[in-house]
């Protein structure tokens, strides 16, 4: 994704958006939401490159800077809540795509939060273990909901001794106002790959980007460890896991141990 009208095209798709020029210069093309008026994407040309301003939660903010160095501090804009990003073919379309659609969401969010007089409590992430009690609880309900997938825990017993809790090493949990809302592990594998284990978050607070959050950091944390891999199984039937996984990048490869024996599985990876 390196030129404008990719970019405009994208944004202009989402509900109630529409294209504006607002500063009679057409090097400053911006799309807004139509029922409050605000500005969630900005596209202009600089220094020979497209670059958009996208809005940005605080927390994610630097983690986006500190992923790629074509992220920096919003250009022209308040540099705590917005990033600009430089089209220059180093940043993945899929995470632009990301970065436009939570801009997206955090305009929107707030009109709403406006209009129904609601506080929402900020979302945190925070690192444990396998044997924290919130991710002991998260793991009884994916047992749960994992057998009742796929028609009852006998039909799954093949895969559960290569996920015991135990053995899920590092552990992230998002909570808001300090109550456990999802959470995903990693779990060593080899020198070089991790494995990805339990994604789950809440019935309630789906639909929040709380799940790329998740896959986002634990990446941060993979590679700030020296893996140069993220590996996953899962199954066809798991439809939403599947399309988090290819959104956030992650491409479809040949079974590795133990799962290349074990009928219904299909694996994941994707290169840090």
């Amino acid at each position: 994704m390196k030129t404008r009208k990719e970019v405009l095209d994208y944004g202009l798709s989402f509900p109630d958006t529409y294209q504006d020029a607002p500063f009679h210069d057409a090097n400053w093309q911006l799309v807004r939401v139509r029922s409050n008026k605000k500005a969630f994407l900005w596209t202009y040309e600089r220094n020979g490159n497209t670059c958009i301003n996208i809005k940005v939660d605080p927390q994610w903010r630097d983690l986006w800077r500190s992923t790629y160095a074509s992220v920096l501090p919003g250009y022209h804009q308040n540099k705590e809540h917005w990033n600009t990003v430089i089209l220059d073919g180093t940043v993945p379309a899929e995470d632009i795509k990301r970065m436009i659609a939570e801009s997206y969401d955090l305009v929107v969010a707030k009109k709403k939060l406006c209009g129904q007089g609601d506080r929402m409590g900020q979302f945190e992430y925070r690192w444990t273990s396998g044997d924290n009690k919130d991710f002991q609880r998260f793991y009884e309900i994916t047992e749960e909901y994992y057998s009742k997938m796929v028609g009852g825990k006998d039909n799954r017993r093949a895969f559960i001794p290569y996920n015991m809790s135990e053995s899920v090493t590092d552990v992230l949990i998002t909570y808001i106002d300090d109550v456990a809302v999802g959470c995903a592990g990693l779990k060593g594998y080899s020198d070089c790959d991790v494995e990805v284990k339990r994604v789950w978050v809440e019935p309630d607070y789906r639909g929040k980007h709380i799940a790329t959050n998740l896959m986002r950091i634990l990446e941060k944390h993979a590679k700030q460890q020296g893996f140069q891999r993220m590996i996953l199984q899962t199954r066809e039937l798991m439809t939403d896991a599947i399309r988090l996984y290819s959104k956030c990048g992650y491409h479809r490869i040949n079974n590795y141990p133990p799962y290349d024996k074990l009928e219904g599985a299909i694996c994941f990876a994707k290169d840090l």
